[in-house]
């Protein structure tokens, strides 16, 4: 996330607003503390992948070597569980 300094009205944002870029890869994950529950979206018209990865050093290996051959940019989504309220979380 980044500060920005822009003026929304009368008051600051609290993030920059950044565009997706051309043929990004969209990464949604539904974070909890056994498992994640992610969605990849390709660039191609409806090609999404649903995965789980469990909370282990090797399913987080798997899901990176998921990620590499797409060789395509990324944007990520990051969903907290409910304990931690608040809003989408994602990064430019």
């Amino acid at each position: 996330m980044q500060l920005s300094r822009q003026h929304f009205g009368s008051r600051p944002t609290m993030t920059k607003l950044c565009s997706t870029p051309a043929g990004a890869v969209l990464v949604a994950t539904d974070m909890s503390k056994n498992r994640q529950e992610v969605l990849i979206e390709r660039p191609e018209v409806g090609r999404r992948r649903r995965m789980t990865v469990m909370a282990t050093r090797g399913d987080y290996d798997g899901f990176a070597e998921q990620l590499l051959p797409l060789a395509a940019p990324s944007l990520s989504g990051l969903r907290q569980p409910a304990t931690i309220t608040g809003p989408l979380r994602t990064g430019c």
